[in-house]
């Protein structure tokens, strides 16, 4: 009976270490990253991969491009929204002004989109590491007639 419950123990134990899933992979939910079910933002991106080069070199560029879309979409945001308020306070507002913040807002969205591209390919290539590191460790149980035995190759 004692060797039946060891058994039994070794099998569920290593039945339950092969049907862990990486933890650590992140998500990609249309442009929103993910871990954990936590919403990523690109500093929190590189702070992640900073533990696998090529990622965090792709990320790099990334981020650089998160930066750039950021700072035009601020601009021009800021260049539409004066002439509305002005017209909101029932002031005169200067349309150019608004026009000039369209073009802006148009420059922002190639980095945007560059921004979305070189993230992806970032996590792609952490997720796919975190999984080959994970595929290198096998667990193996084994029941004889007198014995049971756990096996766990690296």
């Amino acid at each position: 009976m004692r060797s039946l419950l060891v058994t039994v123990t070794l099998v569920f134990t290593c039945l339950v270490a092969q049907a862990q899933t990486v933890a650590d992979t992140i998500e990609v939910r249309k442009k929103q990253f993910r871990q954990d079910g936590r919403p990523l933002k690109p500093k929190q991106l590189m702070n992640i991969m900073s533990t696998n080069p090529e990622a965090l070199q792709e990320m790099k560029i990334a981020k650089k491009n998160a930066d750039a879309a950021n700072v035009f979409g601020f601009i021009g945001g800021a260049l539409i929204g004066w002439p509305l308020g002005t017209a909101a306070g029932g002031g005169k507002p200067n349309w150019g002004l608004a026009a000039a913040g369209v073009g802006v807002l148009l420059v922002a969205i190639p980095f945007g989109t560059s921004y979305t591209r070189h993230a992806r390919t970032a996590v792609d290539i952490y997720n796919r590491d975190l999984k080959r590191s994970a595929a290198r460790v096998r667990f193996r149980a084994g029941v004889g007639p007198t014995s049971a035995s756990l096996r766990v190759t690296f």
